[in-house]
Parts: structure tokens; sequence; C-alpha cells
């Protein structure tokens, strides 16, 4: 999780706090922390999508147990 926040460091300033606050504010019974980072990581990953740097692995499509086609993402980002 430690570095998953520190990557959220990069593009979401303020974000260990925020995560903090959240933490205090929303019981473990609700949501796990990493989950909460992982919620964060996407996000942060469909806004750099939005900028037309979005692209698929290209191999197989798979489908989820409710035959929903999935298929893996990843954005090309210019400072990294």
């Amino acid at each position: 999780m430690v570095e998953r926040t520190n990557l959220l460091r990069f593009h979401l300033s303020g974000v260990e706090k925020q995560l903090n606050q959240n933490l205090e504010r929303i019981p473990r019974s609700k949501v796990k922390a990493d989950d909460m980072v992982d919620a964060l990581c996407l996000g942060i990953s469909a806004l750099i999508g939005e900028q037309g740097s979005t692209r698929f692995i290209i191999g197989e499509r798979s489908k989820d147990v409710r035959a929903i086609p999935m298929r893996i993402a990843y954005s090309l980002y210019a400072n990294s």
C-alpha cells in the first residue's frame, strides 16, 4: 500500500491527509484501507486516460462471471 500511496502523492497533493481522514471516518467493516488506495489509483488512472493516452493490452478478451467483457487498460503518462 505504501508504494501506491507514494505514486498517488505525485498526482494528488495531500493524499495522505485525505486517506487518514477517511480511515478515521469509515469503519474497516465497510471498506479496507487498501481498497481506498486502489479506488484513488483507478480514479487518477481514469483522469489520465481522459487525456487520450489510454492503451489496452492486446490479447484474448476475458469475461467476468456475468459474461461482461473485460480487458486491461493502462495510461501513457508524459511525466513518467
